[in-house]
């Protein structure tokens, strides 16, 4: 595991999966100390990856209760426990090669996937099999296509864009608010997110596409 923290974002460089439940401690210790904003993961293994159930769901619902933004950039072929895991993340970033396998049965993920296929789409989001990479950005399935090899920029630009010069503070209660969002869904009462601008926060990052040009 390589670790690069750059610009309030913590970024883990990583080759297998169950790096990631190793890892949760380091990222809780920099959430705690308010050193960090993010926390991003490229994946530099193959397109699968291997957890067990239990550890997908203590991944699950440790990033969506996490106060700071998630992001994981991935390159190539998706299926198995990396989409799992892929799908779990805030802000989904594709190399240029990139493309999913979804599961032919649904309940093979770890969370309620008709839930967050409204949450990323809306209720009337449809999901292919097979998309080819810019067909999943229109989808919002994923945020973004980069180059690979210049995923660290990437990350740092694109997160610049989102966050802008808003304090780590600033940036924890919004996304606490986010985490209310992905926890109910569509069917979330949004007057409880009292603060307009979090309301805002969470369109962009669900439609970040928009943002983008």
């Amino acid at each position: 595991m390589n670790e690069i923290t750059q610009d309030r974002t913590l970024i883990l460089r990583i080759t297998a999966l169950d790096e990631l439940i190793c890892m949760k401690a380091l990222v809780d210790e920099r959430v705690e100390s308010g050193s960090i904003a993010v926390f991003a993961v490229i994946w530099d293994g193959d397109g699968s990856g291997s957890l067990s159930s239990s550890q997908k769901r203590i991944l699950f619902d440790w990033l969506n209760s996490l106060e700071v933004l998630s992001a994981i950039a991935v390159d190539g072929v998706l299926s198995g426990d990396l989409l799992d895991v892929f799908m779990m993340f805030d802000i989904r970033i594709a190399g240029e090669s990139f493309a999913m396998h979804l599961p032919e049965n649904p309940s093979d993920f770890v969370f309620n996937f008709d839930a967050r296929r409204k949450l990323l789409l809306g209720k009337e989001g449809y999901v292919h099999k097979e998309l080819a990479s810019e067909a999943f950005i229109l989808k919002r399935l994923i945020n973004l296509r980069i180059d690979m090899n210049e995923a660290v920029n990437e990350i740092n630009k694109y997160i610049g864009r989102i966050i802008g010069d808003k304090s780590i503070a600033h940036v924890k209660a919004i996304v606490r608010c986010f985490n209310s969002y992905k926890k109910n869904g569509l069917d979330a009462d949004r007057d409880l997110l009292l603060e307009e601008e979090a309301k805002q926060f969470c369109t962009l990052i669900v439609n970040s596409r928009k943002s983008m040009g």
